[in-house]
């Protein structure tokens, strides 16, 4: 996308290197790559050709004679063509240089070479050229040599015969990627899309907080949530004006179109707060529901328009100017539509009401157990956690939405607040959350076996896919950029569909919030923990931080004891931030597991000397006490332990050091792992890329690409890079592995389906090793929930919990649009303004689905697979 009048040579890919040789030749490469397309013109580097330079070969030994010095011959040769500068003159206000050089007519012929005259500082005099020199060289020479960032560059450039820059540049995209580049060598893009990028990164870091800025000053207007939602989605609808005004004047959606439409939207904003505040008024004077909004609709429909035609009007002298043409065209055609659909689907979304099955709360009832078999029972949690599974993008804060729909809103396994509960003590513990809730949602439908279920079919099936897929990706097709591709298409759609989830469940914590705290409390501590995750604080280490405070305000301690735990909190949440990074700022790693610590005895001491308030049946009925929970996780590990044991004794790859040294490293790392996917990702590439790593399993390069793929897929990412690391494992050490690593073969003899068969157990024993500590945790940490709610502080605790959550929320979805957008805009052919438009009508139509619940959610997921591959 273009930043202005546009660049001379809208599109290049630059080299960089030390040895010009070698940038040559890629370049050439590239030259070869793009010539191939029809639709390039201008095509050339900025090295220029090559251009005859006369040499003078000096003598060290005859001008050593004549007391020359290369330095002395080098001010000659400057001073004979070049001149030197002898002295300035001024003129008003400017310096002009006054040079000295010998006449014209002396430095046009070569042949004057050796007539030239070089200082001797030894004898004093001027001694002959041809007295230092061993005569001279033709050779050819760079006229230029290009550098950037202290590196000889060189930029292969081109034009479009036609359309725009961006969409051949995504053409080129693949064949220039095919180019080898050798290490110590880069290749970047430069032209348009570099200019674009860094013109966009300013903006892109800023605005989510301007927009979030934006909706909470519309929500403190009118002190309602869903007013501001009606206003801002009155935004994309300009996306129509916008889309047809960029293709009629065939100008890109560039840097000062995205300004434009970052206008356009302040002013759909305010036409749709006139318009409702307009509506309100005329309700609140009396008058019918459905005549006010007839009414304010007439009234408002004059003045909007006016000023509406009055901008477009004043913005049409720009549309011939080279810099503000993009600008004129954005607001002009998306003011113009965005208007009058603005004043018809205003009062169309003010008349709705939303789905009671949507947003309301959710029956305090619980599933009563015994009217159904075991057998069913069982069924029926595999098929909502399989389910919960395929919608897992993001690990626990992410599946949330799609795990309170089954097993609150569907089945009513567990009530809406003891949801909120387990959402909250999950993140608080090691390891991946969403197996933890998974864990906890399952006891309580259907005891140990309802929970071993639950966790089996929320990571058991991804998992195999994942490896499966990843062993045909790089066994058969290898790092092809088509195949990745397909897989992005078939996930990319399912991101709007989790983010609409997201939204009502935001919706729902937001009347539970502002009916327990208010609605200023609740916006007030939402906006708190957004800025905190906002500048990196994992939302692990928010929550724990506000049971700390929580628990320990409403301990019997001096006031000033209760106070002062708000300084180690405070220092908790600033070194777990992102400023220490920023600053250069190394955390000595007792200060912050000592300040865990702390908080952690802190908050048990606090628990400990409270009284406990009356039982008020805090949890559903049917719960079991600590002692009966910890005999059946005793249980579940002694029969694991049973089951895995002859496979150790049976398996010629199990017993080896390397897959125990394995086991026991993702155990750590797993037990390690306070916030799932983010804090784990840093300790998996320490633990197996690289020689320096533990367990040398993967180069840093494969790693990544591994983890590129498992992320678009659902599920929680630790067990999925469990299940391929043992897959590798095994593989490896069976001789079979993929990639180079540090894994010697063990020598045995097997068929490639043994090894396979011992592969997939290697895998599924390092995912047990994972879930297994990580269920054993919470379901013996929820079990003393009883008496930890009846104290004071968790009382407290629970009130504030539903802000946290709600900023969570919001920053997943946050994190959800942007990663659609990003992806669909990376597509071949396709524009930032085709990947928010997409996303943008996919959100709202899924949004539409789930609230009326229209479509059964499976239905859903495969449409929003079969529209990525198909539309996008």
């Amino acid at each position: 996308m273009p930043n202005g009048p546009g660049v001379e040579y809208k599109i290049g890919v630059r080299f960089r290197g030390p040895d010009e040789t070698i940038l040559k030749g890629l370049a050439g490469q590239a030259m070869d790559v793009i010539r191939q397309n029809p639709m390039v013109r201008d095509l050339r580097t900025d090295w220029r050709q090559q251009v005859h330079v006369l040499r003078p070969q000096f003598s060290e030994s005859r001008a050593r004679q004549v007391g020359v010095s290369r330095h002395d011959l080098l001010q000659a040769l400057q001073w004979t063509y070049g001149g030197t500068r002898v002295g300035i003159f001024r003129e008003d206000d400017e310096l002009i240089p006054i040079i000295s050089r010998p006449p014209a007519d002396e430095r046009k012929s070569v042949g004057s070479l050796e007539d030239i005259q070089v200082w001797s500082g030894a004898y004093g005099s001027f001694v002959p050229l041809s007295n230092v020199v061993d005569g001279s060289r033709l050779v050819w020479e760079d006229p230029l040599i290009n550098r950037h960032d202290r590196q000889r560059a060189i930029s292969v450039e081109c034009n479009p015969i036609s359309g725009t820059a961006e969409t051949l540049r995504q053409e080129l995209t693949q064949a220039i990627g095919s180019i080898q580049v050798p290490l110590g060598y880069s290749m970047t893009w430069t032209g348009e899309y570099q200019d674009s990028a860094e013109a966009q990164e300013p903006l892109q870091k800023t605005f989510p907080l301007c927009l979030i800025a934006m909706f909470l000053t519309v929500v403190l207007l009118f002190n309602s949530i869903r007013k501001p939602i009606i206003v801002f989605l009155s935004v994309p609808l300009s996306l129509i004006g916008v889309s047809g005004g960029m293709v009629l004047s065939g100008i890109p959606f560039g840097f000062m179109s995205i300004l434009g439409f970052l206008g356009l939207s302040g002013m759909l904003i305010k036409n749709a707060i006139v318009l409702i505040d307009e509506l309100e008024i005329q309700i609140k004077d009396g008058k019918d529901r459905y005549l006010a909004i007839l009414d304010s609709s007439v009234v408002r429909l004059r003045p909007v328009v006016m000023a509406a035609g009055t901008t477009v009007l004043g913005m049409a002298p720009l549309l011939f100017d080279p810099m503000y043409s993009g600008m004129s065209v954005t607001i002009m055609g998306g003011l113009f539509v965005g208007t009058f659909l603005t004043m018809i689907m205003v009062p169309v979304f003010y008349c709705s009401t939303p789905c009671s099955t949507g947003f309301s709360l959710c029956l305090n009832l619980n599933y009563n157990r015994r009217d159904k078999g075991v057998v069913t029972l069982l069924w029926k949690i595999f098929l909502a956690f399989f389910k919960t599974g395929l919608l897992g993008f993001g690990g626990g804060a992410a599946i949330a939405p799609a795990m309170h729909k089954e097993a609150v809103e569907k089945y009513r396994w567990v009530k809406s607040v003891t949801f909120s509960d387990i959402l909250a003590l999950s993140n608080t513990l090691p390891g991946p959350a969403a197996p933890q809730m998974a864990a906890v949602i399952g006891y309580r439908a259907g005891g140990i076996w309802g929970a071993v279920m639950a966790v089996f079919a929320l990571v058991g099936p991804v998992a195999v896919l994942v490896v499966a897929l990843i062993w045909w990706i790089f066994s058969t097709v290898g790092d092809s950029a088509d195949k990745l591709l397909i897989l992005q298409r078939s996930t990319v759609a399912v991101f709007p569909l989790v983010s609409a989830m997201l939204c009502l469940l935001m919706a729902k914590f937001f009347k539970q919030s502002r009916s327990a705290l208010g609605t200023d409390r609740t916006i007030f501590f939402s906006v708190l923990c957004l800025i905190l995750l906002s500048v990196g604080v994992d939302n692990g280490f928010v929550i724990l931080a506000m049971i700390s405070l929580a628990i320990t305000a409403s301990a019997p301690w001096p006031r000033f004891v209760r106070e002062a735990m708000v300084v180690p909190v405070a220092i908790f949440l600033l070194i777990h931030s992102d400023l220490p990074v920023n600053l250069d700022v190394t955390i000595p790693w007792w200060l912050s597991w000592g300040l865990v610590l702390f908080m952690v005895i802190m908050g048990a001491r606090g628990l400990w000397i409270t009284p406990a308030l009356p039982s008020e049946d805090v949890l559903s009925s049917g719960d079991s006490g600590p002692g009966v929970v910890m005999k059946d996780v005793g249980k579940m590990w002694l029969i694991v332990l049973i089951l895995l044991a002859p496979l150790f004794i049976l398996s010629p790859f199990l017993l080896s050091v390397a897959y125990l040294g394995l086991l026991g490293g993702m155990i750590f790392t797993g037990l390690m792992t306070f916030g799932g996917g983010p804090v784990f990702i840093p300790l998996a590439i320490d633990l197996l890329a690289g020689p320096s790593s533990q367990v040398f399993l993967y180069s840093k390069e494969r790693l990544m690409q591994y983890i590129a793929i498992v992320n678009a897929l659902p599920s929680p990412i630790i067990t999925k890079l469990s299940a391929i690391s043992g897959w590798d494992m095994v593989q490896s050490l069976a001789g079979t592995g993929l990639g180079v690593n540090g894994i010697k073969p063990i020598g045995v003899s097997m068929s490639p389906l043994g090894v396979g068969i011992w592969a997939g157990v290697g895998g599924a024993i390092l995912v047990l090793a994972m879930v297994l500590p990580a269920m054993s945790n919470a379901l013996v940490a929820f079990s003393c929930f009883d008496r930890i709610k009846r104290s004071p502080g968790m009382k407290s605790m629970t009130k504030f919990i539903m802000p946290i959550l709600m900023s969570i929320f919001l920053s997943v979805f946050i994190s959800f649009i942007t990663t659609a957008i990003e992806t669909i805009g990376s597509f071949p052919g396709s524009s930032t303004l085709w990947a928010v438009s997409q996303v943008v009508g996919l959100f709202a139509l899924f949004l539409l689905l789930e609230a009326k619940k229209l479509v059964p959610d499976m239905l859903l997921i495969v449409g929003a697979v079969v529209y990525g591959l198909t539309i996008l």
